[in-house]
């Protein structure tokens, strides 16, 4: 009897100075990124801030892998802490940043009235993500994974703001797409940890340059940086006006030969900074088709912070009437030029297109992005290099959605490829940086190296060193002590 009372009385301590240990934790949660262990990818992008015992949850996203496979965030390590979301930020409306959002409501991660917030354009897109992602098998309940979380969305505010009780943050632009964001979060310590979207530093179309770091004030200036946009790698700036001049001259040339351009973009951003850019040179008509003609309307109707562009939609045809109108369209031949989804070549509009075009030389299929490893888009460009080394006939198979080959075509279009990129690139990060430690007049504490392969991070911590005092790669399951 007096073992199992003094069992009980040590559980009791333990439990209560377990309890008292998390109420004063400030740390950070990796339950997002690449890992060593499991694939060399960015990672779906996800991280939570513990606040004693609460938990701020910055983005919740979906990697997209080779052949069909996903990567998803550990949310065990949250429930291993028995910590739930009491906020959810999402800095843009990206698969990879908001995919696992309904998976994340399905798991019961989130508190009692716990609000997601995004900005206007972030929040107007998300139920469509999260339905596309539901399709694809992500999750099982459609309540939990869409109808729920629309309830819980909130438009943040720009600049500072109340997250939680007490907790002060501060919201800029991120310049990645419009409505995209960075965030600063103030600990009950004092310490300020910043979190970086996805960031872009160049003019585009469609939004304007990152605030970050001049449009923040002294009294903001970060201690730690928690999450870096590591997806270019490059210590060299992106010429992006110089590439897109070069996409817009490649198209021009190819419709004075009368020919069909069919342009895969990603539907949100990117559709529209190319559609918007042809027309601006002269091109017309432009037409937009699939899911990126809403982005241009909600992007036209929602402008979240003073970098968000005002654009006009006069230049731009619309197609709206599914494959009657693409038929209509490519009946008449070229030339003409159509922007559609979806970047990669998996699906969307832009398989309408490659199977009617891919035996067709009068066709050219343009790649404006980076490629996922054994996508439609990249064994195309593969297949059309390797006929003009060779000189022979080249086949494409073309799969549905759950990987059944569904025909083979014989290559006789033509394709190229073009790096619009909206990420800012590493050399960009460490100006950045650097102008956040001239302002501070001393180091950062602490740099945590995220979304990027395992090379991309060892590349981003050499180069971080005389700037931090401390540098982590964030990779899935790090936890980090502030």
């Amino acid at each position: 009897m007096q073992s199992t009372l003094s069992t009980v009385l040590e559980d009791t301590i333990h439990l209560s100075k377990t309890r008292e240990r998390r109420e004063m934790s400030e740390r950070l949660l990796y339950i997002g990124g690449s890992s060593l262990n499991k694939n060399d990818g960015l990672g779906p992008s996800s991280v939570a801030l513990q606040i004693g015992d609460q938990a701020i949850g910055v983005d919740c996203g979906l990697e997209l892998l080779p052949r069909g496979r996903y990567g998803f965030p550990d949310f065990s390590l949250m429930k291993s802490e028995g910590l739930k979301f009491s906020a959810l930020v999402l800095t843009h409306a990206h698969l990879d940043h908001v995919g696992c959002v309904g998976l994340a409501s399905e798991n019961n991660l989130f508190a009692e009235g716990a609000p997601i917030y995004g900005s206007p354009q972030t929040n107007a897109i998300l139920p469509a993500v999260l339905y596309e992602t539901w399709c694809r098998g992500v999750g099982s309940d459609f309540h939990s994974s869409i109808n729920r979380t629309a309830e819980m969305l909130k438009n943040i505010p720009f600049g500072e703001f109340e997250i939680l009780p007490g907790v002060r943050a501060f919201t800029g632009a991120a310049g990645h797409i419009p409505g995209a964001l960075f965030l600063i979060i103030k600990m009950p310590s004092g310490k300020k940890i910043l979190f970086c979207g996805d960031m872009g530093w160049h003019e585009q179309e469609v939004v304007g340059s990152s605030s970050l770091p001049d449009g923040i004030p002294d009294s903001w200036l970060p201690d730690i940086i928690a999450v870096t946009d590591l997806t270019n790698p490059s210590l060299t700036r992106l010429d992006y006006d110089l590439e897109m001049g070069r996409l817009v001259n490649r198209v021009g040339e190819s419709l004075t030969e009368k020919k069909v351009v069919i342009i895969a973009a990603f539907a949100v951003g990117r559709e529209q900074n190319v559609a918007l850019a042809l027309a601006k040179a002269g091109i017309r008509p432009v037409y937009a088709d699939g899911s990126g003609v809403r982005m241009f309307r909600t992007f036209k109707e929602n402008r979240w912070s003073p970098r968000d562009k005002d654009f006009s939609l006069e230049d731009v045809e619309f197609i709206e009437g599914g494959n009657a109108q693409r038929e209509k369209l490519l009946a008449n031949g070229g030339p003409l030029v159509i922007v559609t989804p979806a970047g990669f070549g998996d699906g969307g509009p832009v398989r309408y297109y490659l199977e009617e075009g891919l035996e067709n030389p009068n066709f050219e299929f343009v790649a404006t992005s980076w490629l996922v490893p054994g996508c439609t888009m990249e064994k195309l460009l593969q297949k059309i290099e390797k006929r003009k080394e060779t000189g022979r006939v080249t086949h494409v198979v073309l799969e549905d959605e759950q990987g059944n080959i569904k025909k083979r075509y014989e290559v006789k279009c033509g394709a190229c490829h073009f790096h619009l990129s909206a990420h800012g690139g590493l050399g960009e990060t460490v100006e950045m940086v650097k102008k956040i430690i001239s302002r501070r007049g001393k180091k950062l504490e602490k740099i945590v190296a995220t979304h990027g392969t395992q090379e991309s991070k060892r590349l981003a911590m050499d180069v971080f060193r005389p700037f931090a005092d401390s540098l982590i790669p964030g990779q899935i399951s790090t936890v980090i002590s502030l």
